[in-house]
């Protein structure tokens, strides 16, 4: 390798320039190359300096670098230390997960006594200035929505939306667009 006095991009000549660099890189691949070797030679050796090796030289990947995180759920048992006594306890990651399944409010919604072969009964309605392009979307709307049933919403007093959900309510409509 040239001395590290010699600077090769500073030659003004290209071919003599690409010549340098490459002869440089290519010092640089053998110095590698040789140094890989002994360091397989004397592994082979000696095995255990390539445990010991291994051991050291482990990649920083994000897995490896993560904080614990006590609130984030796993798929495994995560034993912790009890802070009070000191001792390992292992503790079932769902059983948070299922305590917040049994306290949610929207349970009833997803886990209903109703029929599901039975599709849910959803109101369409519109702007009460719809144009002509929201009338064809809302006939598309029912054709790929099931149960799905249009009304026209008219213009006027009396015609406001929370009336309509009211009025929709009061049909056994499950869902309002």
């Amino acid at each position: 390798m040239p001395p590290t006095r010699f600077n090769a991009s500073k030659i003004r000549n290209k071919m003599k320039r690409e010549d340098v660099h490459r002869a440089g890189k290519r010092e640089k691949k053998q110095a590698k190359l040789k140094r890989r070797l002994l360091q397989a030679e004397k592994e082979r050796k000696n095995p255990e300096e390539r445990t010991k090796r291994l051991a050291t030289n482990v990649p920083k990947t994000q897995d490896n670098m993560r904080e614990f995180d006590p609130s984030m759920l796993t798929a495994n048992p995560i034993n912790t230390i009890d802070e009070k006594t000191g001792e390992m306890e292992s503790k079932d990651p769902n059983e948070e997960a299922n305590l917040d399944m049994d306290n949610d409010p929207f349970a009833s919604y997803f886990n209903s006594d109703a029929d599901p072969s039975i599709p849910p009964k959803v109101l369409i309605t519109t702007s009460p200035k719809a144009t002509r392009a929201t009338y064809d979307f809302c006939d598309e709307l029912v054709g790929v929505v099931p149960g799905a049933e249009f009304v026209r919403r008219k213009k006027g007093k009396g015609f406001e939306i929370g009336v309509i959900a009211g009025w929709a309510a009061g049909r056994d409509y499950g869902a309002m667009i």
